[in-house]
């Protein structure tokens, strides 16, 4: 671990308004640079040109984190004590670290992970950390093997490495990570979101138990793109209006009824969430 730098400062902001459990308004733009945001543990983390924003449970604005200049991030994870974790990518020889915040807003940490670039970070339950990358700086004819998934102390001590890139076809690349690829918590699993990973191309969703030893590999339905992992290990998709489960038996995604065109955020417990089409708020919808 080294300390964060003093550029990666955090202004905190108290909450103001609260709103439904059903229908919650964000107090501010969830896309403001057109990027999806990202939904844990009843926060919201938004993107920006300026840096990521964090949102509460109740829709207001709890701190922002002002973007590196020397870098830029790529994603964040709120932990359930209200801890924030950034995947970070650096220009020079820092390129590729993870960014640690308290629950009251100070940078606590940085984990320096060069030549591996994280662009997706997760807390498990233990608080502890796991990250999705890559380390293909090189030609693809010359890239050595490495682990896509690790494993972190909250003190930065590498703790695993899994899902070896030798183990994907030759002719199925995983990649690229920013905005396709995707790692999620939840039920005693870790899933994780792979684009073009599959022998036909197709996005593939892996799993694997806490100790990173791995459940299975299933392709994503065609079109779909696998958001949620809930509480008690169903996985669902999002298709355009059409929400599908999977069925890990036969490697089928079956069809959930969802008439609107909301976008799936992500789950809380047994919980989908959406982000309300049209509008900067979200709403949640329990499923069987």
């Amino acid at each position: 671990m080294r300390s964060i730098l003093p550029l990666l400062c955090v202004v905190m902001v108290s909450a103001t308004s609260a709103a439904s459990d059903a229908d919650v308004v964000i107090q501010g733009n969830m896309s403001p640079l057109n990027i999806f945001p990202t939904f844990d543990h009843g926060y919201l983390a938004t993107y920006g040109r300026d840096g990521i924003a964090v949102y509460a449970a109740d829709g207001s604005l709890a701190m922002e984190i002002v973007r590196p200049t020397d870098g830029s991030f790529v994603n964040a994870d709120i932990d359930s004590d209200g801890s924030v974790v950034v995947a970070v990518e650096r220009r020079g020889p820092r390129n590729g670290s993870i960014a640690i915040f308290s629950p009251k807003g100070s940078a606590i940490g940085e984990i320096l992970t060069s030549p591996y670039r994280p662009s997706q970070v997760c807390f498990a339950p233990d608080h502890s950390i796991w990250a999705l990358g890559d380390e293909d700086l090189l030609p693809e004819n010359e890239r050595t093997n490495y682990f896509l998934l690790r494993h972190y102390s909250p003190s930065g001590e590498l703790l695993g490495e899994f899902f070896p890139r030798a183990s994907f076809p030759a002719d199925a690349y995983p990649g690229p990570r920013v905005g396709f690829w995707g790692l999620r918590i939840d039920g005693g699993r870790i899933g994780v979101k792979l684009d073009r990973a599959a022998p036909n191309k197709r996005l593939l969703w892996l799993e694997s138990d806490l100790d990173g030893k791995e459940i299975g590999r299933w392709a994503a339905p065609l079109g779909g793109e696998p958001a949620a992992l809930t509480a008690s290990g169903a996985v669902y998709a999002e298709s355009g209006t059409e929400i599908t489960v999977l069925d890990r038996a036969t490697g089928s995604w079956k069809s959930v009824p969802q008439s609107s065109n909301d976008r799936l955020l992500g789950a809380e417990g047994d919980t989908l969430v959406f982000a309300i089409h049209g509008m900067n708020a979200i709403r949640r919808d329990t499923r069987p």
